[in-house]
């Protein structure tokens, strides 16, 4: 399948890049996604704990085993990615979700609901979380690879703010259970389609180049490995630059199109630094403010570093990485990350218990945050090989 037409042997490139079908499909598998979330999963947690009589503390036990399960598929599904593309894969993962999100409406039992959780539920959202979706983008994307990642995680911020109001009209019409059903139902419905019909491996699979570039223009080059700008050249990339800082008052603060545009337009590691500052100000400003709105402003801004993170971090490994292995690259990192969050909810428990707050836990992570911008300015960029 093609959708390059010729003409007295001329190519003609079509209006619209196929890869923008795969960033409007990326929104759909974000939204979908969240119904799996563990954010999701906290706004039953008064009633599933009063129905099935369990403790919170029991409850809250579910997230550990959810990274663990999380741990153990992510290394394995890179590489299959890689060799294979992510249309299959995110087709059986939103099928496993809304099945277990259906089944969680039937439980009648704790254990019952740990097993639909983590064997179908959390396994779905595996295969159709960020990897598969952020993998299959970054192939088809490197001069704007990072706008097309803030379009698509833009389905991430839209779900989390409407899926608790929308989660709350239904407990009151129809139940928890009523509102299980209905994700489930919704799930399947946002992304199967869309991603039997659109979603492909690569563009040169369909005889296209990334970002729509013309089949005689070099195309695989990121900003950290492209050759020096001619003249010319520089002075177009002076002139985007000051329209970005322009750009930048009159774009609410906080968008993850506004960190996509950055992280196409300078230094990536230069963003992420920036973005890893706000992240720690906007938490130390929550935590010691004693004036309300002063707390507000802190965790606007924590938000917005955040939301910073969800693009950048996904750039910077394509990036450095290239696009050959990378589901390879990011199942392994992912694997490290899922062990890391496994360990740090009991380690900043402990904490709490023997501090009496979560004083320190604050400060620890915000040391952690201001150390990962410094270090990530040391970050080296690969170099093109000579040839």
């Amino acid at each position: 399948m093609t959708t390059n037409l010729k003409l007295d042997g001329a190519t003609i490139q079509p209006r619209y890049f196929y890869g923008w079908y795969i960033v409007g499909v990326g929104i759909l598998v974000n939204i979908a996604g969240t119904f799996a979330f563990s954010s999701t999963l906290s706004i039953f947690l008064k009633p599933i704990t009063e129905e099935l009589n369990v403790s919170r503390g029991a409850f809250s036990l579910i997230r550990t085993f959810e990274i663990g399960v999380a741990a153990l598929i992510v290394p394995l599904l890179g590489p299959w990615i890689d060799r294979h593309g992510g249309r299959g894969v995110l087709v059986l993962g939103v099928l496993m979700e809304g099945t277990g999100l259906l089944l969680s409406s039937l439980v009648q039992s704790f254990w019952q609901f740990v097993l639909v959780r983590c064997s179908l539920v959390i396994a779905g959202e595996a295969l159709l979380g960020s990897l598969v979706i952020n993998v299959t983008i970054a192939q088809w994307f490197v001069r704007k690879r990072g706008r097309a990642m803030g379009i698509a995680n833009l389905g991430t911020g839209l779900a989390k703010l409407s899926i608790p109001l929308i989660a709350a009209s239904l407990f009151v019409l129809i139940g928890w259970r009523g509102t299980w059903a209905v994700f489930g139902i919704v799930a399947p419905l946002l992304v199967t389609a869309p991603a039997l019909i659109f979603i492909r491996r690569r563009p040169e699979d369909m005889g296209l180049r990334p970002d729509g570039d013309p089949p005689h223009q070099k195309f695989d080059k990121s900003p950290a490995t492209s050759a020096p700008l001619s003249s010319a050249q520089s002075q177009n990339l002076r002139t985007e630059r000051s329209w970005t800082r322009a750009e930048a008052l009159r774009v609410p603060s906080g968008s993850t199109l506004v960190w996509g545009i950055f992280a196409d337009r300078f230094d990536i590691r230069k963003v992420s630094c920036i973005q890893f500052l706000i992240q720690g100000i906007g938490l130390i400003m929550a935590i010691s403010s004693r004036q309300i709105h002063f707390t507000y402003v802190g965790f606007f801004l924590y938000g917005t570093g955040l939301a910073g993170s969800f693009v950048l971090r996904e750039v910077i490994w394509a990036n450095f990485f290239g696009r050959t292995s990378l589901g390879t690259v990011r199942g392994l990192s992912l694997f490290f990350s899922h062990l890391c969050a496994a360990s740090g909810a009991p380690f900043f428990g402990f904490l709490h218990d023997r501090m009496g707050s979560y004083d320190l836990s604050f400060t620890i992570f915000s040391c952690a945050l201001f150390t990962s911008a410094f270090l990530i300015l040391l970050a080296t960029p690969p170099q093109r090989p000579p040839t």
